[in-house]
């Protein structure tokens, strides 16, 4: 009888500590949390959130949509591909005339990186660029195209010819490129540029990524953990009265 009832104290304190080290684990980990709104062929970024929890490794192969995140050297570091209508029938999801008057929200659960300097979206079809998300201070959206700024990571600052090279003096058959050293010519869209005599100092703007770690996901969590523990104490403490009668 007293081996019976060790062995569910240890079967019950396994479970209780794997309970706990679960939810311990999800508020270690964060994700990117994103709302979009596809309202008539046009998305729009209704909010970017840094959250605990855990992302969904699953890679989708299919959807009108990809999602690609820029490291801070332009590289891709994480790329899936989305939708935001489920169980289309196949003959309305080529007819892109019935998909285009469509509106919806969607909300994505994203894996989180330090090193993010921006999110992109495009159309999968056509690779159009559909949305550009800049994060933290490498775009600081200020209409200048700055060292670490490139068309990838931040295309409101820099257009592909800025941030490759400028047509100086209105020859189309001289190129310079963007340099930090002096070289005696200006180039204004460089903004650290030695040679360019700068009349006001500017003040970056810096995007930050809107973090609430008071969200839904930290409420839910909580209130799971505290479930869990009180059901167990309950259960342990009715075993220990069932036993001693």
């Amino acid at each position: 009888m007293r081996l019976k009832k060790m062995k569910h104290k240890k079967i019950i304190g396994l479970i209780t500590i794997l309970l706990l080290f679960t939810v311990v684990s999800a508020f270690d980990q964060k994700v990117f949390q994103l709302s979009l709104v596809y309202d008539k062929g046009i998305i729009t970024n209704e909010g970017l959130l840094t959250v605990p929890g855990v992302a969904d490794d699953k890679v989708n192969n299919f959807g009108m949509y990809r999602i690609e995140f820029i490291s801070i050297d332009g590289t891709v570091r994480y790329e899936n591909k989305f939708d935001f209508f489920k169980r289309v029938p196949f003959a309305e999801y080529e007819d892109e005339r019935t998909y285009a008057q469509q509106t919806a929200p969607l909300e994505l659960i994203l894996p989180y990186y330090e090193d993010i300097a921006a999110i992109n979206i495009y159309e999968e079809k056509t690779n159009q660029n559909v949305l550009s998300i800049p994060l933290g201070s490498v775009c600081n959206q200020n209409h200048v195209c700055e060292d670490e700024e490139n068309e990838i990571n931040c295309p409101s600052d820099c257009t592909q010819r800025q941030s490759i090279s400028e047509r100086v003096k209105g020859d189309e058959n001289v190129v310079l490129s963007c340099s930090s050293k002096a070289d005696g010519v200006c180039i204004p869209s460089c903004a650290n540029d030695p040679d360019c005599k700068k009349d006001e100092t500017r003040i970056p703007k810096d995007n930050e990524i809107k973090q609430n770690f008071k969200s839904d996901l930290t409420i839910v969590l909580i209130i799971i953990g505290v479930i869990l523990i009180v059901t167990i104490i309950t259960v342990l403490i009715w075993t220990r009265k069932k036993n001693s009668k």
